[in-house]
C-alpha cells in the first residue's frame, strides 16, 4: 500500500513483481531460446570405412567420392521412404532429390527432380533419366531403422540433376516419411551443409 493509501498498479500488492516476475521468465525464456539455436550446426567427419559422414535429426548421411560417381549410405529411424536432396541453395526448387524405400524385402528407389518450391517429380516422368544405380536397402527387424546405399554420377548430363563437384560445398536436403509411398509428405526433414 502506498502512503497515500491506495494500492500499487491495479490496486493489487505485488503487481510490479509481477510484472517483474513474468518479465524475469520472458527473458530467461529468450535466453534458452537463443541458446538452443546458437548450438553448432552438425559437422561432417570421417568414418572407418572411408566415408564422409554427418547426421542431423537422427538421419545419418554418409558420402565417398569415387571419381566419376558418389556412393552415399543414409540411415533414418523409419521403416519408410528416405530422402537426400543436392541444392546449392537449400532449397527444393532445382535440387536432385533421390527418394529410397524397402518395400516387402526389395529396394527401390526414385531419382527426381524439385520442380517447384514444395513440388518434385521423377526425373522420367520430366523426360529425363534415373541414375540411381548399385542400389541397396535394409530395414531393421529389431528396430525402426532403414539403411539405403546407392550410387549416382557427379553429373550425369540429365537436365534434372545437379552437376556436383568434388571440393565443392552444397545444402543437402535429408527427410523421411513413415510409409513407404513417395507421395506421402515427409515426417521430419533438415538440412546440411556437406563438401564433397
Amino acid at each position: 500500500m502506498r502512503q497515500d493509501g491506495t494500492r500499487g498498479a491495479g490496486g493489487r500488492r505485488g503487481a510490479t513483481v509481477e510484472r517483474g516476475g513474468a518479465a524475469a521468465f520472458v527473458l530467461v525464456s529468450v535466453a534458452v531460446i537463443l541458446s538452443a539455436c546458437a548450438q553448432a550446426a552438425p559437422q561432417q567427419t570421417t568414418n572407418a570405412a572411408g566415408y564422409n559422414e554427418i547426421t542431423s535429426s537422427g538421419i545419418t548421411l554418409q558420402w565417398k567420392v569415387v571419381a566419376p560417381n558418389l556412393d552415399i549410405i543414409v540411415t533414418a529411424p523409419t521403416k519408410g521412404w528416405v530422402a537426400v536432396g543436392f541444392s546449392t541453395d537449400g532449397m527444393m526448387k532445382g535440387a536432385n532429390l533421390i527418394l529410397a524405400k524397402v518395400e516387402n524385402g526389395v529396394a527401390v528407389a526414385e531419382d527426381d527432380f524439385g520442380y517447384a518450391v514444395h513440388a518434385h517429380a521423377s526425373d522420367v516422368s520430366l523426360g529425363g533419366v534415373d541414375n540411381v544405380t548399385n542400389l541397396t536397402g535394409t530395414e531393421s527387424a529389431t528396430q525402426t531403422q532403414t539403411e539405403m546405399g546407392y550410387t549416382i554420377p557427379l553429373d550425369s548430363g540429365d537436365q534434372y540433376d545437379l552437376p556436383l563437384a568434388q571440393g565443392t560445398t552444397y545444402k543437402v536436403l535429408l527427410s523421411y516419411s513413415t510409409s513407404d509411398d513417395f507421395t506421402v509428405k515427409h515426417a521430419l526433414h533438415t538440412s546440411v551443409a556437406i563438401t564433397l
